[in-house]
């Protein structure tokens, strides 16, 4: 038993070395551990980076093609500002003569419905006067010898008077003269 029962050096000796050797594996367990720890933060940003960089120069390329539409309308807006618009211009002062010319001719057919309304009433009313169904003139005819002398119940000659009608040279007084200047 003697040889069981450590000396308070040897005790002492022992739990340093004990100390020591938990001192040493708790390091290299510190050690392991930080080495994983740090695989976690290790990022491999080289794919990321390519990624990114292809993004951004895809954004360039439609910058640098959208600044191209816009230098396009830029010189086209040039163009119809300087060319096409003044020869718009010319042409709408030539389309007002027509302009003119189309308000006289609805002019004219206002006229010329107007005047097609009297006529057709005073149509309306010779035919009353005259009594001019063609159906009853067919019978009346059938009915008289063919020789037979007319009466005196001849109806009298109405006179006919014509109603004013439109004249072109009212609504287009310089064409007609123009026509006759070229005849």
């Amino acid at each position: 038993m003697a040889d069981e029962v450590l000396s308070p050096e040897a005790s002492a000796n022992n739990s340093f070395k004990e100390k020591l050797t938990d001192r040493v594996k708790l390091d290299a367990l510190v050690t392991d551990l930080a080495q994983e720890y740090s695989k976690y933060l290790k990022v491999d940003v080289s794919a990321e980076k390519t990624v990114l960089e292809d993004e951004v120069e895809d954004i360039l390329t439609r910058l640098d093609e959208f600044t191209s539409l816009v230098d396009m309308v830029r010189s086209d807006n040039t163009v119809c500002l300087n060319q096409k618009l003044p020869g718009i211009h010319e042409k709408f002062a030539e389309m007002e003569k027509v302009f003119v010319q189309i308000d006289r001719l609805e002019e004219m057919i206002k006229v010329i419905k107007q005047n097609l309304d009297v006529m057709e009433e005073k149509v309306n009313e010779a035919e009353e006067h005259l009594d001019s169904s063609s159906v009853k003139k067919l019978f009346n005819s059938f009915q008289k010898p063919l020789f037979s002398k007319k009466g005196g119940d001849q109806k009298k000659h109405l006179k006919y008077e014509p109603p004013e009608i439109f004249k072109t040279d009212d609504f287009f007084p310089n064409s007609t003269s123009a026509e006759n200047a070229n005849t």
